[in-house]
């Protein structure tokens, strides 16, 4: 609950003002549906498109809210969903039976929690999350964890979920958070708001798709929930590394795609040069970098895979002189008969 107080007045219907329904009090979901809520789950999230494909295939789920704080995002979410939009303000209409919108994406910070009675009085079953990922993220030197307020938000995600009454709990995040200082606080968080954990791995997408991208993800049902202890959980199968040439990744680049990926002599120089080489992994801990040490890690051919392509992809030269030295520069450059140049925008969503 979320409230103000005046004298001996407990006022919740303020802006910013709202009751959430403890867990214990929640209706049942009678329609056979398992019903999902999305923290961060704006602009292209990956939960979403897995929702609505299990959707299509008939699995009985339905995203019913995701909340996200970037207008952008909340808008880019709109478009792909197709569902009801309750803005800054949290005001919305309700329908003719006082029932607030089927599905819905809320702009709102999930810290401050006045958006919280937007949730409604029935249960969300599954609860879905990808917190920000900088905190805990291996590419920097001394990740801050929960020193951080972005940090904050993993556990801040738990609580929101236990109290929406969710049975199944699922966060996926970079690699290095279940590798941190804090992950034990994260699982004694869990067990605080009566989850087990259920099963948490680290995955690489090189093993399905020419591209390595690891992921934790994670995966707590509510404790004593006796109905969900028969599932487990299962990997992917593997059938050796695919390569950019076996998915048909690489194009034919032409024109303004080909003058955005294709670097400048100095900007190549960067990127070729021993001593920008990314200061985690291997080659770091080796004394003197070569070129040699330049190729294995920066150079790709049509039959290998790229490496992970991150937010800065083929802009990270442009990061503060002092943060390459730091931490280094990351990224590939394709390595083909025509020369070395990035991936094109067209390539990179392929990926």
């Amino acid at each position: 609950m979320q409230a103000f107080v005046f004298s001996t007045c407990l006022d919740v219907s303020l802006e910013g003002g709202g009751v959430l329904p403890t867990p214990e009090s929640r209706l049942e979901n009678l329609e056979g549906t398992d019903h999902i809520i999305e923290l961060f789950g704006g602009g292209f999230s990956g939960w979403s498109q897995v929702i609505r494909s299990l959707g299509g295939m008939e699995f009985p789920v339905a995203l019913k809210l995701a909340l996200d704080c970037d207008h952008d995002c909340v808008m880019a979410h709109l478009r792909t969903c197709g569902c009801s939009c309750i803005g800054p303000s949290l005001t919305v209409e309700l329908d003719d039976d006082g029932c607030l919108p089927p599905h819905c994406v809320i702009e709102a910070d999930v810290m401050e929690f006045g958006w919280v009675h937007l949730t409604g009085r029935s249960r969300r079953e599954i609860g879905v999350a990808s917190p920000p990922c900088p905190p805990w993220s291996k590419a920097s030197l001394n990740p801050p964890g929960l020193r951080r307020r972005d940090g904050t938000l993993t556990p801040a995600a738990i609580a929101i979920m236990a109290l929406c009454g969710c049975r199944v709990f699922c966060i996926e995040n970079v690699a290095g958070l279940a590798q941190h200082p804090h992950w034990t606080l994260i699982c004694e968080w869990l067990a605080f708001w009566k989850y087990d954990l259920r099963w948490v791995k680290c995955l690489d997408l090189s093993k399905v798709a020419p591209q390595k991208r690891e992921r934790l993800l994670m995966i707590a049902t509510k404790s004593g929930d006796e109905d969900l202890n028969s599932h487990i959980c299962q990997s992917w199968p593997t059938e050796g590394q695919p390569s950019l040439q076996q998915f048909d990744v690489l194009t034919q680049v032409t024109g303004q795609f080909l003058h955005e990926c294709t670097p400048s002599d100095s900007v190549l120089r960067m990127y070729l040069d021993p001593s920008n080489l990314p200061r985690g992994g291997q080659v770091a801990r080796q004394t003197k970098k070569s070129r040699v040490d330049v190729a294995g890690y920066r150079l790709r051919s049509p039959q290998d895979q790229m490496s992970c392509l991150m937010a800065n992809y083929s802009v990270g030269h442009e990061l503060p002189n002092h943060t390459i030295q730091q931490g280094g520069l990351y990224g590939s450059l394709l390595a083909l008969p025509s020369g070395l140049r990035f991936c094109s925008t067209p390539e990179m969503y392929l990926l």
